[in-house]
């Protein structure tokens, strides 16, 4: 599933969508991974050019592992930068995986994607998050 969230925010960064994207944001904060899916997919059929950027990113993803998928995610101060602060309160913040296991990754997947769907302008937001994080990353 990490793959189909990284896929679509990422596919953001190519095309801007006018839909409102917080009832995926929600989704993702209580990991209902089911609801994602067909949210992603709704949304996806309504936008077909988004859809072909999603499909190429997608099968792109497919074939990397967990420290790869990482280098398209910001440094960790970096998503701390842009947390609300009520996030850092309520209790785990994200941190850098240190074998980077799937399920850190996947925490970090859905803490970015839900900074980037809460935003008013999620294509921006992608942009500006996710433009260069390989960069970002080499500070840790």
């Amino acid at each position: 599933m990490t793959n189909d969230l990284l896929a679509f925010i990422l596919a953001l960064q190519r095309f801007e969508i006018p839909k409102d994207l917080q009832q995926l944001a929600n989704n993702c904060k209580s990991h209902n991974w089911r609801n994602i899916k067909s949210i992603i997919e709704n949304t996806l059929m309504q936008y077909p050019e988004l859809k072909g950027f999603y499909e190429t990113t997608f099968s792109q993803l497919q074939t990397m592992n967990s420290e790869e998928l990482q280098r398209f995610l910001p440094h960790i101060e970096t998503i701390k930068k842009y947390q609300p602060k009520r996030l850092e309160t309520l209790g785990r913040p994200p941190a850098l995986p240190a074998e980077k296991n799937v399920n850190e990754i996947e925490n970090l997947v859905v803490e970015v994607a839900i900074i980037i769907l809460q935003n008013d302008n999620p294509s921006e937001m992608s942009k500006e998050l996710l433009s260069n994080p390989q960069k970002d990353n080499q500070k840790s």
